[in-house]
């Protein structure tokens, strides 16, 4: 009998229990969406207004007073002072959309906060404005609204990278090419060797330049620097864009330039005085040929027998010879005539 009693009392307990439980999970569930956003402009009424680039939003789920009613005034200020003039997140209804006099159905919200927005269909019940008017055609569920929602707006996309510079005007001066240098002989005496080196410059910038030199030198590697062995230099005046100039020297080789096997290089602008847009083409060299300075003087003398005259020649005087070389292989004498 005692049994029997306790029965009716469980499963009263039990029941709440469970709608207790399904309460707030409905409450933490709620879903809400921002569809559109726009700028409240008009109120016409407790519970309707005009948005924007949304149009004429019809509140969801809740009745304010109408214009023949009492509290219709302070229903309309009242969400005037909530939305008017500004932003407002609008969650549209994506069941039935809108109502049967074109208004989107909705439920709004407003900034509160850096975290949260301010149901404007809750605030309105809250305040005494408005009633619950529950339509079972759209999506939304009043019982369940939270008069703020956390909001994290996204970021918006960082700006684009500003557009680059336009180039600056400036000349390039770069060597032509391997086709247009050179030099005369493939060995030299220092200080007595007649030597001629040439190349081009060509001016592969946007501007002129004005003048400048090019240093010729001789370098023990490929590596021509101002450190190298000066050989002579060539100055331009200016050069035009997408011109190009001869420049060479030509003189006798140098005398401090020792006995060795040399490339031969040189360095246009060599003073640095002309603002170039790349620094770093002003150095080249003849890969295909190299240099040998050679100051060793003959092992044996070159005699002759003037034709006529006397065996004393001035120091200046030019004279031709030519040498025949016959070779006794048995005597191993070389004759000179």
């Amino acid at each position: 009998m005692s049994k029997r009693n306790f029965h009716p009392f469980l499963v009263i307990i039990t029941v709440g229990i469970v709608l207790g439980s399904l309460n707030f999970f409905i409450i933490q569930g709620y879903a809400w969406e921002i569809d559109s956003t726009g700028t409240a402009y008009y109120i016409v009424d407790g519970d309707t207004l005009d948005v924007t680039s949304v149009g004429r939003i019809r509140l969801a789920d809740i009745d304010a007073p109408e214009s023949y009613e009492p509290g219709y005034d302070a229903a309309t200020n009242y969400l005037s002072s909530l939305v008017y003039n500004k932003e407002v997140y609008v969650d549209e209804d994506n069941k039935t959309g809108n109502d049967p006099y074109g208004r989107m159905v909705a439920v709004i919200y407003v900034y509160y906060n850096e975290t949260h927005l301010k149901n404007v269909n809750k605030a309105l019940l809250v305040a005494g404005h408005a009633v619950i008017w529950n339509f079972d055609n759209n999506e939304f569920n009043p019982y369940t609204w939270t008069l703020y929602v956390e909001y994290q707006p996204t970021p918006p996309p960082p700006p684009p990278p500003p557009p680059p510079p336009p180039p600056s005007e400036k000349p390039d001066l770069k060597d032509r090419g391997s086709d247009y240098s050179g030099f005369n002989t493939n060995q030299v005496s220092s200080g007595s060797s007649y030597f001629n080196i040439y190349c081009d410059i060509i001016n592969i910038g946007n501007a002129s330049s004005n003048a400048f030199n090019v240093y010729f030198l001789a370098s023990s590697d490929s590596t021509i620097t101002i450190q190298d062995y000066f050989i002579g230099p060539d100055s331009v005046s200016s050069l035009e864009i997408n011109n190009y100039d001869d420049v060479s020297w030509s003189g006798t080789f140098p005398s401090d330039i020792p006995d060795g096997t040399y490339f031969i290089g040189w360095i246009i602008d060599s003073a640095d005085r002309i603002d170039e847009s790349n620094e770093g083409n002003n150095n080249a060299f003849i890969a295909s040929q190299q240099l040998l300075v050679d100051g060793t003087p003959p092992s044996t003398f070159v005699t002759f027998t003037p034709k006529s005259g006397s065996n004393k020649i001035d120091k200046y005087t030019t004279f031709y010879y030519m040498l025949s070389f016959s070779f006794n292989f048995i005597n191993e004498l070389i004759h000179i005539f």
